[in-house]
């Protein structure tokens, strides 16, 4: 009789450690797989680092959770709450927690943005492009330098390149406001290119080889001027942005203050320039390189704001 009641004692003993692995195990493995398919989907919303540090963050606190879950549950009922209900709970109280604790990063990482906007509320609504309603485009352009075509469809605007050098097209070709002072921010898809062709937003633009460029790259941004020569300089570089996945729709926006200019991509701070002479007006552009590959850039939703100069 004391054998067998040994031997039931360490079946049991065995059947809890089981119970509680299974449940530690997948409270640790799921949310890392879920994470990993919805970083396919959403890497902006789900990140504030890269894939890797956040899986490994939401594998220790499932395992923590799952831990504390099955231990408050063998206290309160061991012989009522199955596991498949501890694992659920673990997992809602996994996900919740992570939910939290990223919302809150994401909120303040994207703060910049939001206070950019807030800033230009005053100015005036000076342009307004959402391409749902027919506008006036340029007619097909073939030169030396390349071929360039700009077409509206489905509630956007389509800038299309094929080039073999440095070659840049926009949108429009001219009646934009002259400003210093503004806030512009438009929806951009870097829908088809090759790894050195950009879509962006032009400003400071005075003449067709004097101007400045917050361009978006397939996986960076950079900041250029155009002196008026080749090749353009480089104000802010390259930089390279982890989370960006420029064949997806990216919000880019600009505030240019005082000769302070700062670039956002989707209500993140990515670039600070100081000592800018920000007058001119704003275009829309595609820019190609030295891979002869098509270039498809799509715009959206363009919204200016400013102090118009005379």
């Amino acid at each position: 009789m004391i054998d067998t009641m040994k031997k039931r004692l360490q079946s049991d003993k065995r059947q809890t450690a089981l119970d509680a692995g299974l449940i530690i195990g997948l409270c640790t493995a799921l949310p890392v797989l879920a994470l990993a398919l919805l970083g396919n989907r959403w890497p902006e919303a789900l990140f504030q680092a890269s894939l890797g540090d956040s899986q490994i963050l939401i594998g220790c606190l499932g395992a923590i959770i799952g831990a504390l879950v099955y231990r408050v549950a063998r206290g309160i009922r061991p012989d009522r709450l199955a596991a498949s209900l501890q694992i659920v709970t673990a997992l809602v109280l996994t996900s919740a927690s992570y939910a939290v604790v990223q919302g809150v990063a994401v909120y303040r990482s994207t703060a910049p943005g939001r206070e950019a906007r807030e800033t230009a509320s005053s100015w005036q609504p000076l342009l307004s492009l959402d391409f749902n309603h027919p506008v006036s485009l340029p007619s097909k352009e073939i030169s030396d330098f390349g071929t360039g075509a700009a077409t509206q469809s489905e509630g956007h605007l389509d800038l299309s390149l094929a080039t073999k050098r440095d070659y840049t097209y926009w949108y429009p070709e001219s009646g934009t406001p002259a400003v210093r002072d503004f806030h512009l921010e438009a929806t951009i898809t870097h829908a088809q290119g090759s790894e050195d062709s950009y879509c962006g937003l032009l400003f400071g633009w005075r003449d067709n080889e004097h101007w400045y460029a917050v361009k978006l790259g397939r996986t960076n941004f950079e900041v250029t001027r155009n002196p008026g020569s080749l090749p353009h300089e480089p104000l802010d570089g390259i930089r390279e942005l982890k989370e960006l996945s420029a064949d997806t729709p990216n919000r880019v926006a600009i505030l240019a203050l005082a000769g302070r200019v700062t670039v956002y991509i989707n209500d993140r701070q990515v670039a600070l320039l100081d000592g800018i002479d920000t007058f001119g007006q704003i275009r829309l552009a595609g820019q190609a390189a030295h891979l002869a590959q098509p270039l498809r850039c799509s715009f959206d939703d363009v919204r200016l704001r400013g102090v118009p100069v005379a």
